[in-house]
């Protein structure tokens, strides 16, 4: 009984203090607050910590574009503020440079063949038109020597007409010498018989010669200088198709020559185009203003990435800075 009433004081005693202080902080909270005309202001500080990453809403990714990649000369420090067209990464140009100079004496090279092949051109067409010109000369000759002979009047009409003309002076000498042989005979004439024989036998020969050579003329002579004159004008015909060969053969090898040497030096300047696109790779400048994040090699077996430092290898297409 005692019990209960110790423990019923005491739970009273309990709710009166607890009582009292409640009332007693009410009324400090209404003392506290501020006439309701005036407005309420509140000041809260809020510190919040935690980790990760910090990304621009717009970047972009500068990569090595170098084929086969290179190596890092210099790098911009991370976090460095740019503008565009700073130098952000320097990579090693020193293999490109070799192959430059090496390129460069191509290209040299072939601009000296192509060069030649022009002046072999010329030189080779030059050369078979006085040819080719002279050899049509030679026809022409060949043919008007030709008509010259052969022609109606020709040469062979004009030897003809002299051995008929000298066949007509003999034969009318012989009738004549004959004439005067009778009347020697008869002794009426007043020349000497052995004279007149002698004019008679020299006018008989001059008939033979004259029959002789009119019959070489007519048939041997005649067929030996046209076959001779044809022969002649056919060899110059084949000479003159010769050289046009020789001078269509001469120009195309000449050409070919020229346009494998113009292939050549355009590949060879394709080529130093390519090794000096490849040197100003070599040199990456931000293509706009910024800040610089180093990108992380996720390809690297190392947990850390690839180190951006001097020295550091990187492989073609790897992100190098965002």
């Amino acid at each position: 009984m005692r019990t209960t009433v110790r423990f019923v004081f005491g739970v009273s005693v309990v709710l009166l203090a607890a009582s009292n202080l409640a009332v007693y902080r009410f009324q400090g909270f209404v003392r506290a607050q501020p006439p309701r005309e005036a407005p309420l202001e509140y000041h809260v500080d809020h510190t919040v910590s935690d980790r990760g990453v910090v990304e621009s809403r717009r970047s972009i990714d500068v990569r090595c574009d170098v084929t086969g990649g290179s190596t890092l000369v210099s790098i911009v420090p991370e976090g460095s503020r740019v503008e565009k067209g700073d130098l952000l990464v320097e990579l090693d140009d020193a293999a490109w440079r070799d192959k430059l100079a090496e390129a460069e004496i191509l290209v040299e090279r072939a601009k000296a063949r192509v060069l030649q092949a022009e002046a072999e051109l010329a030189a080779e067409t030059e050369e078979a038109a006085a040819t080719l010109q002279f050899a049509q000369a030679a026809l022409q000759a060949a043919l008007v020597e030709r008509e010259k002979v052969l022609a109606d009047g020709g040469e062979l009409d004009y030897e003809s007409t002299v051995t008929n003309s000298e066949l007509t002076v003999a034969t009318a000498r012989l009738r004549t010498t004959e004439r005067r042989i009778e009347r020697a005979s008869e002794g009426s004439g007043l020349e000497s018989l052995d004279e007149l024989r002698l004019a008679q036998i020299e006018a008989t020969e001059a008939i033979q010669v004259a029959e002789a050579r009119k019959l070489l003329l007519e048939q041997y002579d005649r067929k030996s200088r046209t076959a001779q004159l044809d022969l002649a004008v056919a060899e110059k015909r084949m000479l003159c198709a010769r050289q046009e060969h020789a001078f269509e053969k001469a120009r195309r090898i000449a050409k070919a020559e020229l346009t494998a040497g113009q292939q050549a030096l355009a590949q060879e300047q394709r080529n130093l185009a390519q090794i000096q696109q490849q040197l100003e790779l070599c040199k990456i400048l931000a293509p706009q203003a910024g800040v610089v994040l180093y990108a992380r090699d996720s390809a690297s077996r190392s947990s850390r990435g690839t180190v951006m430092e001097a020295g550091a290898q990187v492989r073609e297409r790897q992100t190098l800075i965002q």
